[in-house]
């Protein structure tokens, strides 16, 4: 996703094709965040100096942009994302047990997309440009899996957005997207050979570079009466030649904007490397500049006055016998380096502030004791403040993507279609839960649980939720729990098969079968067993039974 710095042919034809599309203020707007773009990944891929020095006086790089970056994107998004079906209260029924299908899909398709992977370069781009663009599409190519929905990443700097709504005043709506795409071609077989320029030996013409373009432009409704007027539609260019247009099937754009962090009042998002990149500049000077003093005292310039230089041997046992009223002497350091090292610790603190980063995420422990759940949070509360603000952009657009996913996926699975159409409320609803970032403790998490189904005010499904298992592994935990507990109940009382679940269903709720099992009288017939209560009572009764018998007996 790197913008090729390298590639002015590719940089003049990029902005070429989008100021011919875009009116020339918005093509200024579009400039600008290029320009941004280059310089945030130049300092992400540690190309922090704009000139060279000479081999003998090396710079010296800290690549802190890099490191900040990637620290906060693996705490936020390492243990990735699960989808789920909220409850529709306005609907009937359960809409879990009837959307179970649209789960299913949609942690299917992620799986195909390799989430994790997807998620990390996803956070990447995010965190160095502030954009992040993925486009939806059916995909029957795939030589490891079936037709799904492909969720593929458009770099930034290749999408030129234009936002405004209906009503021409909305900048957090996509009016129209052009994305840009150079290649290059054989100019006589017009063949492509590659994402760079390569002499072909077998033709004596050259590669030229060809700008493909795609242009997607939403439908245009009245804003009264809701009445379509434009349809959606698609235009394929090459070199500002339209070659192609056609109705969009889905009717709407198939690419979502995720803003990094937001704006407010602004389409485009805010990169990570904004407020550090010249303080990582600074640094690297100040580094440098602390280097050569360095070297320059461990190899300091002799001085030698009132004598010649070539009756002089410098290097180890060598006696020099000056003439007199001559001297030698080695060029000192006067001063020391503590103003200078103190800067760069003062520059790598406000670093550190001005990323939300704290000391403890770097590695730097104190004490030998596990801090405990609350004053972990206080330790991290900078980085969990910029993580959960990530999570609401990310989360957002990762819930379009997912209303995209089954929009592809209805028109290129006709059974999924099908079943999709039969849904009542809003088909798309859908909900991405992040889990904690913070280290847990395994043994302290199990009791909380523990308590909270003893005082009933949780249930299994949703404390197997809360640990990040997904659906389909939650109903196969339930299901082998459920299995292993008849089995145990069939061993325990030596009942036959099928016994242990007419126990089970005695038992109540799983917490307490055990318990009212164990209390329950047990026989083997196959008829009802006799309760404790029911045991007490005839007893009484052939007692008093008994008695009787007894007193009338003795009249």
């Amino acid at each position: 996703m790197e913008y090729n710095s390298g590639s002015p042919t590719a940089s003049h034809g990029i902005a070429s094709m989008f100021e011919s599309v875009f009116p020339d203020e918005v093509s200024l707007t579009h400039s600008r965040r290029l320009q941004a773009y280059r310089k945030y990944w130049l300092y992400y891929l540690g190309q922090h100096w704009s000139y060279a020095r000479d081999a003998s006086d090396p710079t010296l790089t800290l690549n802190y942009s890099r490191r900040l970056v990637d620290l906060h994107n693996d705490f936020t998004f390492k243990k990735g994302f699960k989808v789920t079906i909220p409850d529709d209260p306005t609907t009937p029924g359960n809409d879990r047990e009837d959307r179970d299908f649209v789960r299913v899909l949609l942690e299917e398709t992620w799986r195909k997309n390799n989430m994790h992977l997807w998620l990390l370069e996803a956070a990447q781009a995010g965190a160095v440009t502030g954009d992040v663009f993925a486009r939806v599409s059916w995909d029957t190519t795939d030589p490891l899996e079936e037709p799904h929905a492909r969720v593929d990443l458009i770099p930034s700097h290749l999408c030129f957005p234009e936002f405004g709504g209906p009503h021409g005043v909305d900048r957090k709506q996509l009016k129209r997207i052009l994305i840009v795409n150079p290649v290059y071609r054989d100019s006589d077989t017009l063949k492509m050979v590659g994402a760079r320029a390569h002499h072909n030996p077998h033709s004596p013409s050259a590669t030229n570079m060809v700008m493909e373009a795609e242009e997607w432009i939403a439908a245009v409704y009245h804003r009264k009466t809701g009445k379509l007027l434009k349809p959606a539609i698609v235009r394929y260019y090459e070199d500002k030649v339209l070659l192609e247009e056609k109705e969009n099937p889905l009717g709407v754009i198939p690419i979502v904007h995720i803003p990094n962090y937001p704006l407010s009042g602004e389409y485009f998002g805010i990169s990570d490397l904004s407020d550090i990149v010249e303080l990582n500049k600074e640094m690297n000077e100040k580094l440098t500049d602390i280097s050569d003093i360095i070297n320059y005292h461990g190899s300091p310039t002799t001085i030698v006055s009132g004598a010649k230089l070539k009756d002089l041997e410098k290097g180890a046992n060598r006696i020099w016998a000056l003439p007199e009223n001559s001297k030698a002497y080695n060029l000192e350091l006067d001063g020391d380096l503590t103003a200078a090292s103190s800067h760069y610790r003062e520059l790598r603190s406000a670093m550190l502030e001005l990323s939300g980063t704290t000391e403890q995420s770097l590695g730097k422990f104190e004490g030998s004791v596990p801090p405990s759940g609350v004053a972990l949070q206080l330790q991290y509360l900078p980085m969990l403040e910029k993580r959960d603000v990530k999570v609401l952009t990310y989360g957002l657009g990762i819930r379009l993507i997912n209303r995209l996913i089954l929009l592809v996926t209805g028109l290129g699975d006709k059974d999924f279609g099908e079943k999709m159409s039969k849904l009542k409320g809003n088909r798309y609803r859908n909900e991405v839960v992040f889990p904690d970032p913070l280290p847990q403790d395994e043994r302290r998490e199990l009791e909380m649980t523990k308590e909270r189904l003893a005082m009933g005010i949780s249930t299994r499904r949703r404390e197997l939720e809360k640990m990040g298992y997904s659906q389909a592994e939650i109903v196969d935990i339930l299901e082998e729990a459920k299995e292993d507990a008849l089995m145990d109940a069939e061993g325990l009382f030596d009942l036959g098969p099928g016994q242990g679940a007419f126990q089970l269903s005695r038992g109540g709720a799983d917490s307490t079968r055990g318990a009212k099992i164990a209390n329950t009288q047990v026989n083997n017939s196959g008829k009802d067993p006799e309760t404790a209560p029911d045991k007490a009572r005839k007893e009484k009764d052939k007692a008093t039974a008994k008695k009787k018998d007894e007193t009338e007996g003795r009249k």
